[in-house]
């Protein structure tokens, strides 16, 4: 009878260990699932940004909004942000917002209506323009739930006897989050850069290829690091150099 005592406090110790790697395992899959998803709530310390612009001067408002979208990276922020600037009389700031709203949520037509509707240049293709609405099950609080569920299918499937319904709950939620992780995570590292003035697109040898317009959009190629100039393709597809003091990257 004695004998038996040690085998039992073994399993009890087994199951207790085994419940708080389910409770670490099942954190850490949370925090690196949350990685890179949008915040759900907007820190509001600081002046409050809207003040000035809600009195008429909107030029003040800017540069306050700027730095809130910069620091959150939300959707709303940027996208009033680049309404600010369209009442500032400065469109390629506007229009830096608009395509950074865009990048945040390509789903949402308001940002791409507004570039049309003011003449601003078409945001480029996105690669998670081919998903359609499917990443808005990242968004809020729908993506942080959906992250706690597959984390805690993981940890079921690796420290408990349910692997094989457990297994294929992880799997099905995998094939439903990974695809728009991954491909905003590629969108994110694709620069976007916008004139700030009228120039001309030359090429190699300096000769004019083709004159762009403030606020147009390009896209890096590479970089002439010793001319200080950035080989680029256009919106119509032409590639040549420009001077990067005359470039501002989008958000």
């Amino acid at each position: 009878m004695s004998a038996r005592i040690p085998h039992c406090s073994h399993r009890v110790l087994a199951s207790s260990r085994t419940t708080r790697a389910m409770f670490w395992l099942g954190l850490c899959g949370i925090l690196l699932l949350s990685w890179g998803m949008p915040q759900n709530l907007a820190s509001s310390e600081g002046p409050d940004p809207y003040r000035s612009w809600q009195q008429g001067r909107p030029g003040e408002s800017l540069p306050l909004l700027w730095q809130k979208a910069q620091a959150h990276g939300d959707w709303a922020l940027w996208y009033d942000t680049g309404i600010c600037a369209l009442a500032a009389d400065d469109a390629v700031s506007a229009g830096r917002a608009l395509l950074a709203a865009h990048r945040a949520a390509p789903w949402r037509n308001q940002a791409r209506e507004l570039l049309a509707q003011h003449d601003l240049p078409e945001p480029p293709r996105l690669h998670q323009d081919v998903l359609g609405p499917w990443p808005l099950l990242l968004q809020g609080w729908w993506g942080t739930l959906l992250a706690l569920a597959l984390s805690l299918s993981l940890c079921m499937c690796i420290a408990t006897p349910w692997r094989r319904a457990s297994g294929v709950s992880a799997i099905l939620l995998g094939i439903l989050l990974l695809p728009p992780l991954l491909l905003r995570s590629l969108d994110q590292h694709n620069d976007w850069w916008i004139l700030k003035e009228k120039t001309v697109l030359i090429d190699v040898g300096g000769e004019p290829i083709g004159a762009l317009q403030a606020g147009d959009i390009v896209l890096p190629i590479s970089h002439d690091i010793p001319r200080r100039r950035l080989r680029v393709r256009d919106a119509e597809n032409r590639e040549g150099f420009v001077a990067q003091s005359l470039l501002l990257p989008v958000p």
